[in-house]
């Protein structure tokens, strides 16, 4: 019989960013120790597929397709292969991981370990969604085993929430093998770009309040005032003219399209 001790993740969705890379990362460091199952509630993604490579099982349960009925077919998934710890990823992986592993509990003998990944360092209601809201309200009634922040900053600001449960900080780990400088790319990047000698300052995230790209504007705003040799740019989903509230965003801070390379 088998020792390893199996570990089911649940992720709504594993489109690319930190927390779902950050697991590709566990898993791909861990799957030697233990035994990795993904339940994803969203649809297939190429980081799936990465993890699906590493010899992992990725079940998409694709709720778009499946509507609520998703959270029956986890149910059915825990059931047939009970994990020994249930690991729920941000808010909403967390809370119905607690769900799904109480339902376990009234209707099997299995007793599952719960533990939840908050990656969010900045709890303020008006930066989420009503959907994001109702489930960090939800989160304050759960009774995880473990919560796992990614930083100290993270466990400060949740700590009104009084989360139940054994808490610890596991800081994000960058690999310097692959995120290392590289001047071949930086000159190509440069040139390509006609700005062969400038000073470079941006920031790259997705567009979100909480990520400081207020802060970010503001600080260009300063240092174009002070007609620092600079030149400002961003990078990320949602970071263009395009996108409504950005362009609110960027005439309130008072800067205009010219002040940055979007």
């Amino acid at each position: 019989m088998s020792t390893t001790r199996r570990i089911t993740h649940l992720i709504v969705r594993l489109d690319t960013g930190g927390a779902e890379t950050s697991l590709l990362r566990l898993i791909a460091g861990t799957r030697e120790q233990l035994a990795h199952h993904v339940i994803c509630f969203g649809p297939p993604t190429t980081l799936g597929q990465k993890i699906e490579n590493l010899g992992v099982q990725v079940s998409w349960l694709n709720y778009r397709r499946s509507g609520p009925w998703v959270l029956w077919q986890a149910f059915k998934l825990l059931r047939r292969q009970p994990p020994d710890i249930l690991q729920g990823w941000m808010y909403y992986g967390n809370v119905l991981a607690s769900i799904l592993a109480w339902c376990l509990r009234r209707s099997t003998s299995v007793q599952i370990k719960v533990a939840w990944n908050v990656r969010n360092a900045i709890v303020e209601p008006g930066n989420d969604t009503w959907m994001i809201r109702s489930a960090i309200a939800c989160s304050r009634w759960c009774h995880p085993d473990l919560v796992i922040y990614n930083s100290f900053a993270g466990q400060q600001a949740h700590q009104e929430m009084s989360l139940r449960g054994r808490q610890v900080v596991v800081p994000n780990g960058i690999d310097l093998t692959e995120f290392a400088p590289n001047t071949k790319i930086r000159n190509e990047v440069r040139t390509e770009h006609h700005r062969t000698s400038d000073t470079w300052v941006g920031v790259i995230a997705r567009w979100h309040k909480g990520k400081g790209i207020r802060e970010y504007l503001e600080a260009v705003k300063l240092l174009r005032q002070k007609n620092v040799p600079a030149r400002f740019f961003l990078a990320g989903n949602g970071l263009t003219l395009d996108h409504p509230d950005f362009a609110v965003l960027l005439k309130e801070v008072g800067l205009t399209p010219c002040d940055l390379d979007l």
